[in-house]
């Protein structure tokens, strides 16, 4: 039997979903393995620990969605796409806090400020969420020696 035919007649591990219910999106269901904690939440927003990254269409932007509170999401980007020199110095303390030695496992999403008419939306290039991807868990930093702020401006043409 080829390995096609294999794969096709082998049954696939279920894998497990969650349902989360969401004030923008309605019911959504997310595979348990796209699932992050929080356990200190996000600045102002501690009571919120669970998370879920759900894709926008658009690329490097995603909405991280409360698991905790429905009315709770944010849109984040991915600050490298966007913005030329940004880095994130992913010490040795970061590492630590994120319990893992390698930074190949860490993704950085930073939270971005919608427009109000005729504005740019801006991004918190200074308080980065930072993710340990195979552990499913993070925290959002303050950078203190960053050269960025908290509303770095992102051209609406950059944006298209």
């Amino acid at each position: 039997m080829s390995a096609l035919a294999k794969r096709l007649v082998t049954p696939q591990p279920v894998q497990a979903t969650v349902m989360i219910q969401t004030q923008m999106f309605g019911t959504v269901e997310i595979p348990q393995d796209q699932m992050l904690t929080m356990p200190e939440g996000l600045l102002g927003f501690e009571q919120c620990q669970g998370f879920a990254l759900l894709p926008t269409g658009r690329n490097g932007f995603f909405w991280l969605q409360s698991t905790d509170h429905s009315t709770v999401t944010f849109l984040v980007c991915d600050p490298f796409v966007y913005f030329d020199g940004y880095t994130v110095d992913l010490n040795g303390q970061l590492l630590q806090r994120l319990d893992t030695n390698d930074p190949a496992s860490v993704n950085v999403y930073c939270i971005v400020t919608l427009p109000g008419a005729n504005e740019d939306a801006t991004v918190n290039l200074q308080g980065p969420v930072i993710f340990n991807v195979n552990k499913r868990q993070g925290f959002q930093a303050v950078l203190q020696d960053s050269e960025f702020g908290t509303r770095e401006r992102i051209a609406r043409e950059r944006l298209n």
